[in-house]
């Protein structure tokens, strides 16, 4: 619906509310098509996703980092992608890398570090 009959929904409402739903818990095989979706919204810098400001930006690092930590099994090229995007997200300014760490669990912040060599 998203990528197709985007003009058909409120995007500023849907994608918030789907990212709310996120990470999957089970189900890998959906896991690549939901994941690469959320990449390339992030990729695009896609404002209903990421809000005015920013402001849904902790929710995606907290989606992020812990897809990337699950036990779920992602292929490359999407863990690839979701590396690139918080190594991007890594390199903010530090005002808002600090105002990030304010809003995520510390445990999401650690694990960004991790992945990011940062």
């Amino acid at each position: 619906v998203c990528r197709y009959r985007s003009t058909s929904v409120d995007l500023a409402k849907m994608l918030p509310a789907w990212l709310g739903w996120l990470p999957l818990q089970v189900d890998g095989s959906e896991a690549v098509s939901v994941y690469g979706m959320l990449c390339a919204l992030v990729e695009t810098q896609n404002t209903a996703l990421l809000g005015q400001k920013m402001r849904n930006l902790p929710q995606v690092v907290n989606v992020l980092v812990r897809a990337f930590t699950s036990p779920l099994e992602l292929p490359p090229e999407i863990r690839g992608r979701m590396i690139k995007i918080l190594r991007q997200i890594s390199k903010m300014p530090k005002n808002m890398i600090d105002a990030l760490s304010q809003q995520v669990q510390p445990q999401v912040m650690e694990a960004l570090k991790k992945i990011t060599g940062g």
